[in-house]
């Protein structure tokens, strides 16, 4: 496929279920393990074109960019091995083995809860909380999403 037909493809987009939709029926269209007859080149231009959508900040409405500011930040998080990611909420938080990682994710905003021993991650403004409450109080009220190494490839498809 040509790259002016795939970026068409992306235009008129409503909101960010439709991005994702479309880059995936795309991807299965363009991978070339999917078909072998492909180079490969235009799965490239593909994920090229998403990936721009994506850091360009264009969003739909402000839940919309909470949720690519999220998708970043897992993003830049998924390659290191021996963490934890869990989504929380609007909050990511991290653990496990994160001392070789501390000056990144201070990089990315970051914090570190000591109580709980785990980093933490929002987007925009809170109100703090004078009761700090249990990290497992926290997962029952807002449910939780954990993001593994062998997710890496499910989070951007």
């Amino acid at each position: 496929m040509e790259q002016s037909p795939i970026k068409a493809h992306f235009e008129n987009i409503k909101d960010l279920a439709e991005l994702k939709k479309i880059y995936r029926n795309l991807a299965k269209q363009l991978h070339p393990d999917l078909n072998p007859n492909l180079d490969g080149e235009s799965f490239k231009y593909l994920q090229k074109i998403y990936n721009e959508i994506l850091d360009n900040d264009l969003y739909f409405s402000s839940d919309s960019k909470i949720e690519l500011e999220i998708e970043k930040v897992i993003r830049e998080l998924l390659h290191y091995d021996e963490i934890t990611i869990e989504k929380i909420h609007n909050w990511i938080w991290v653990s496990g083995i994160t001392k070789n990682i501390k000056e990144h994710l201070k990089s990315l905003n970051f914090h570190y809860a000591s109580k709980k021993k785990m980093w933490y991650w929002h987007s925009g403004d809170y109100k703090r909380n004078p009761k700090p409450k249990p990290i497992e109080e926290i997962r029952e009220k807002y449910g939780s999403t954990t993001f593994k190494q062998k997710e890496k490839e499910k989070i951007t498809v």
